[in-house]
């Protein structure tokens, strides 16, 4: 058994961010409702074999996707936020003390 699980990073957000976070993500890129988008994760963890203690949730909030827009070209597609998430995860633990 391996006492050290592999942890997945994955964007997360939250409810009270999700109309904005959509209004900055290209039409039809999320779910209509944060319910739906839950739904959705809960369900591709579930297929991967992975649960949430196995996850590092990387919350990503509307301004760390209009920083990343302002220097950078291009739609905050799925591709996009799953790579913010993981640099934000890493820059995050770094600065921690």
């Amino acid at each position: 058994m391996n006492p050290h699980p592999i942890r997945h990073i994955v964007a997360w957000f939250r409810p009270e961010d999700w109309e904005e976070l959509k209004g900055l993500c290209p039409p039809g890129d999320l779910q209509d409702s944060y319910e739906e988008w839950f739904e959705n994760v809960q369900g591709g963890l579930k297929g991967l074999g992975v649960t949430e203690d196995n996850i590092v949730k990387s919350i990503l909030m509307p301004d760390d996707l209009r920083d990343w827009q302002a220097s950078n070209v291009g739609p905050i597609d799925s591709r996009v936020r799953a790579r913010l998430a993981v640099e934000l995860a890493v820059e995050r633990k770094n600065t921690r003390h």
